[in-house]
């Protein structure tokens, strides 16, 4: 999702209502595929000053957090990346811990949403099983 005035990526809850309600007023049969990603954004300083972290692009929330918008929309299933990764750009690190993606993997099934296991390199394999 992202948001309207700034065209960034959200985690905003009320983003995700209005589509999923739009798409399900439409009478298509999709299947509704949400992220759980948001929310992991860590933002390092520069190479030689990483500390303190660049507070602009830094967004860390917790699992339960991260999973507000599944609970109240029930999506069929939901993204579940099963590890952190360094992405090309500057200092740029999505954060999956293997507590927290063990929280929100309970959570999700608790829900009965159906995770979307993904993976990106092999070490996300040993957490995945």
């Amino acid at each position: 999702m992202r948001d309207p005035e700034t065209g960034a990526g959200s985690r905003n809850p009320a983003y995700y209502r209005e589509v999923v309600e739009r798409v399900r007023a439409s009478e298509t049969d999709v299947i509704i595929n949400l992220t759980a990603g948001m929310g992991g954004d860590l933002v390092f300083g520069p190479p030689e000053k990483p500390l303190p972290l660049d507070a602009a692009g830094t967004d860390m929330a917790g699992a339960s957090e991260r999973l507000e918008h599944m609970r109240e929309l029930l999506p069929e299933i939901c993204t579940l990346d099963c590890g952190t990764m360094n992405f090309a750009a500057g200092d740029y690190v999505m954060t999956n811990t293997p507590g927290m993606l063990r929280a929100m993997a309970a959570e999700v099934q608790s829900l009965g949403v159906r995770p979307e296991i993904e993976i990106f390199d092999t070490g996300h394999l040993v957490l995945a099983k």
